[in-house]
């Protein structure tokens, strides 16, 4: 497959008018550059808040990146799986919308990905809250440094969340997130890519 960017970012979007531009911004933000190197792929769920205004508006402003598709409520698994189909990045990343990037993140991500470039297909990356409760995430003492984890020496550092990883393209070609499950469905998702 030939590559249109070096990142697709797959955001599923219901009911989340509160926080959505702030996580997209995140995205168009971000110093590795949007225009030259970042496909945002906005899945509307079904949502009957003001979602759809805010994806149209950046749909609008950036043509060429933004894709936006809608479907009837059927899930956050249906709406990945939808916005799989249209990817043209080399790296992916399933963004809630909820969540948000720091600028620099992407950069680092492509960087460790070309040094690592024959030993992973996952990159994670440390999770930090804010709002309610704020701090690095309890698990956080697994990125003390950078590191390629050996899953047969260290298996209690994979990390099974897709808003947090990014993931070659070319590794998740025949994955599927399973629809039937309300929630652990980026675990179920993830798992099969690292075994491989």
């Amino acid at each position: 497959m030939e590559y249109s960017y070096k990142f697709t970012v797959i955001m599923p979007i219901y009911n989340v008018e509160k926080y959505l531009e702030e996580s997209i911004l995140s995205v168009i933000n971000q110093d590795i550059g949007f225009d030259e190197n970042i496909q945002l792929i906005l899945v509307n769920d079904g949502s009957t808040d003001q979602s759809d205004k805010i994806c149209l508006k950046y749909a609008q402003l950036y043509p060429n990146n933004v894709v936006y598709l809608t479907q009837s409520n059927t899930g956050v698994s249906a709406a990945r799986n939808l916005g799989k189909k249209h990817i043209k990045g080399k790296y992916v990343n399933f963004l809630d919308p909820d969540d948000l990037w720091p600028t620099d993140t992407f950069t680092k991500v492509y960087k460790k990905f070309e040094k690592w470039r024959d030993k992973i297909d996952v990159i994670a990356t440390r999770i930090e809250l804010f709002g309610a409760q704020t701090g690095f995430h309890m698990l956080d003492y697994k990125f003390v440094k950078d590191k390629v984890v050996d899953i047969f020496e260290n298996y209690d550092f994979i990390q099974l969340s897709c808003p947090t990883t990014f993931i070659k393209e070319e590794a998740l070609r025949n994955s599927q997130f399973d629809t039937r499950l309300k929630f652990a469905e980026d675990s179920k998702f993830m798992t099969p890519i690292i075994l491989e």
